[in-house]
């Protein structure tokens, strides 16, 4: 003969065992967490209205686990957090466009620039050979204009973007 288990239903337990169960004060119970929960979750017909333990221990959980990761993304507000968050998502933002190739690095760039220097200066001393050297003064030239132009590029410290298709 084979006997079940059941797992005994979630009655719920009041704001006040709520507010004991998380540290926090009734009114930070009401604030933070009821808003949260699903309407399934809260029995407000029973008299003092109940709460789904299991689902309030899930927010919590969840919720310190996101403290725990990054604390001064919690709540808070001051200038100095502010900036904190600004800048961090602004690092978020170039690290997602750097990851969708739609910019690179500056020093990548000069690395691509000077191997491409490379080759058309290899071009060049072979256009002298066959046409003399006002072929490779114009490749030297033009050289030297894409030196200034990447250089420009690299002083402004800006990040050179790709050309949308």
């Amino acid at each position: 003969m084979k006997t079940e288990t059941k797992t005994p239903k979630d009655s719920g337990i009041t704001m006040a065992e709520a507010a004991r169960f998380l540290n926090i004060s009734r009114q930070g119970v009401q604030n933070s967490y009821l808003p949260v929960l699903e309407k399934c979750d809260i029995d407000r017909d029973q008299k003092p209205m109940r709460i789904r333990s299991a689902a309030l221990l899930e927010i919590a959980t969840s919720r310190r686990a996101t403290e725990s990761e990054e604390p001064l993304m919690s709540e808070g507000n001051s200038p100095a957090l502010e900036r904190y968050r600004s800048a961090k998502a602004a690092l978020a933002e170039l690290d997602l466009h750097l990851r969708k190739n739609d910019l690179i690095e500056v020093a990548r760039a000069k690395e691509v620039f000077m191997r491409w220097a490379v080759l058309v200066r290899r071009m060049g001393e072979r256009l002298a050979k066959r046409y003399g050297p006002d072929a490779s003064a114009t490749v030297n030239e033009t050289l030297a204009s894409c030196r200034a132009a990447v250089a420009e590029i690299c002083k402004n410290n800006s990040p050179i973007q790709k050309k949308k298709r």
